[in-house]
């Protein structure tokens, strides 16, 4: 510190002194002090008379709280009661009793405690059998012969109706409607019924009416209710409608449907339920025997989902209780064996599918139309390593199948060099949403449009990104072109407009995921373009955690995709993955019980009561 510095710091020090000295006695600066000091007494002086002055107002205000307290105390004191009331020694007794009520009249804590701890360990201890044996009498399907007249006499009043006829004409061409009889004689003399059916065959919209109109023709529709289960929301709304459609009357009479939050019921009597599983599950959990329903369809059994599966299962415990419950099982394909086995090789039934030719490409076609050029992906070395196994299976896979497919193409001379050589390029065997891209420009430019076009991809990422391609291309205008998307989680309001028709002079594009491979029929549809994968959740064995990744169809699926495009007309499907690859595809998926974490399944086990 220097000596300047320190004289000055002793300087102030000094005339601080002085003010405390004088401040009492003088308003005005010590003599002696010259420019900033002066100022800096000022400030001294402000500071400490507003402390001080602040410091007797707040005494003098707690002072005057203190005695308007006092004060109101007194008077509190000196009140006197406005009345007196004289009570009879009943009466003192009475409020008494009121006001001092023994702990002992209420219930006791332990006692609820013990309640709780009962209610509890009958639900997770509970068996479905006991849920059965005691729900069973609740609700019986009871004859009523008024009801049995009331539906005879509007099904024979639809005969003359040009509405009806024309609907039941329109029936009569389904494949299925030629063996009513045979179906209907195998659901009367069994419990238990598997029906298959390819794409078009019209299982799903005409077994239900022929069970409820010959229940109607043998007077018994008022012991007659069908619950008919369907594995998507939409597919249930569609299918409801169409029926309705095909009965020639509105939703809320004789059929109807249920999703969650949403529901347009049917009569209690002789009619046609459409719902979704989850909401079946729903209906067991207050009514595990399902006594006011007569007939049982499980639609789409071969999709495998862990809903289906589980509720499979325990039907097979209803139904030792419901002799009467009657349970048709309705598969697409040719899978229903494995149904039939479990069941006790329950009877089985095949209707032969009818649908309009369908041309199909695949991915080198659409290589050699569109002439597409794949962007190579560089993986750095480090995930090389990382994934060393699955890259070594990748590379020997195809060097096993890709490489002599391709060679046999190239000495066909069937396609040129450009496609050859994209196809022997990695990348053409991942999704790749700007060659679907390509691909719809191809159509729309070059090729005859007769109908819609139905697009599959893998979710709702992948749905965004097409169109967002296809608004920035400024080649599929508003006036010209209709692009709807369809996921399972758009409202149905949102997802009913792809049923809607195209105006004239423009086409109808649906981007969907594979909620539209099975149930519902888009009549225009004639173009199908088949991404060639679908998300599936699986399990991580290694992490523990569920995946939902983009694995390639099943041969199953890539046949219901391509009936979409024949179901009125015919049509054509693009599947963008190579034919080797295409007859390399599994048969069918893996079922989802086997490949999905079960904490979901099990919490609806103990739901239902179904284990001890």
């Amino acid at each position: 510190m220097s000596d300047k510095f320190r004289q000055r710091k002793t300087h102030d020090s000094k005339f601080g002194h002085k003010y405390e000295a004088s401040s009492s006695n003088s308003d005005r600066p010590p003599p002696g002090l010259r420019g900033k000091q002066i100022g800096l007494w000022y400030a001294n002086r402000n500071r400490l008379k507003r402390a001080a002055d602040t410091s007797g107002i707040d005494q003098e205000a707690r002072l005057k709280r203190k005695e308007e307290k006092l004060e109101l105390r007194q008077k509190a004191t000196d009140k006197k009661p406005l009345a007196t009331i004289k009570l009879s020694d009943n009466k003192k007794s009475h409020i008494d009793s009121l006001l001092h009520i023994k702990s002992d009249s209420l219930m006791d804590t332990e006692d609820i405690d013990t309640n709780f701890k009962s209610e509890f360990l009958r639900h997770i201890c509970g068996s479905i059998m006991d849920k059965l044996n005691s729900s069973i009498s609740e609700n019986i399907i009871n004859k009523d012969e008024k009801l049995d007249k009331v539906f005879y006499g509007e099904l024979e009043g639809k005969h003359g109706l040009p509405s009806y006829e024309k609907m039941l004409n329109v029936r009569k061409k389904l494949p299925s409607m030629s063996m009513r009889e045979e179906i209907l004689n195998l659901i009367n003399n069994n419990q238990i019924v598997v029906i298959s059916g390819e794409t078009g065959c019209g299982k799903t919209t005409q077994v239900a009416q022929f069970i409820l109109d010959d229940h109607i023709e043998h007077m018994k529709g008022s012991v007659c209710k069908i619950v008919c289960t369907q594995p998507r929301r939409i597919s249930a709304i569609s299918v409801a409608e169409r029926v309705a459609e095909e009965r020639d009357e509105k939703l809320g009479h004789s059929v109807g449907f249920q999703i969650r939050l949403e529901k347009i019921a049917p009569r209690d009597k002789g009619s046609i339920l459409y719902c979704t599983t989850g909401v079946l599950l729903k209906f067991m959990e207050s009514d595990p025997s399902l006594a006011s329903v007569s007939h049982l369809i499980i639609d789409e059994i071969h999709e495998r989902d862990v809903i289906s599966d589980f509720l499979i299962t325990v039907l097979k415990d209803v139904i030792r209780f419901r002799k009467d419950l009657k349970i048709i099982l309705m598969s697409a394909t040719l899978n229903a064996e494995a149904f039939s086995r479990y069941y006790n090789n329950a009877p089985h039934i095949n209707i032969p599918g009818f649908t309009y030719p369908v041309q199909e490409y695949f991915l080198e076609d659409v290589l050699q139309k569109t002439r597409f050029v794949f962007e190579e992906s560089h993986t750095p070395i480090w995930i090389q390593k990382k994934n060393w196994e699955e890259t070594e299976a990748v590379l020997k896979d195809r060097t096993d199948y890709v490489e002599p497919y391709i060679r046999k193409l190239q000495s066909e001379n069937l396609y040129d060099r450009h496609v050859l050589n994209e196809l022997r390029k990695p990348e053409s065997e991942k999704l790749n949403v700007k060659l679907i891209f390509a691909l719809l420009k191809y159509i729309c430019q070059k090729e005859k449009i007769n109908g819609a076009i139905l697009v599959f991809v893998t979710g709702f990422a992948e749905i965004q990104g097409l169109m967002k391609l296809m608004e920035q291309s400024y080649q599929f205008p508003s006036y010209k072109y209709k692009i709807f998307p369809l996921h399972s989680q758009l409202p149905t309001t949102e997802q009913r407009q792809i049923f809607l028709p195209a105006p004239q002079g423009t086409t109808k594009i649906i981007i969907a995921t594979n909620i539209a491979e099975t149930s519902i029929t888009i009549d225009d549809v004639t173009v199908v373009i088949d991404c060639g994968f679908i998300k599936m959740s699986n399990v991580d064995p290694q992490t523990g955690i569920e995946t939902l990744q983009p694995e390639r169809v099943t041969w199953a699926n890539a046949s219901q995709r391509k009936g979409r495009a024949g179901r009125v007309q015919a049509g054509v499907c693009y599947h963008l993955i190579s034919k080797v690859r295409y007859e390399m595809l599994d048969r069918f998926q893996k079922p989802e019980v086997l490949r999905k974490r079960l904490e979901s399944v099990i919490l609806q086990l103990k739901m239902l009561q179904c284990v001890c």
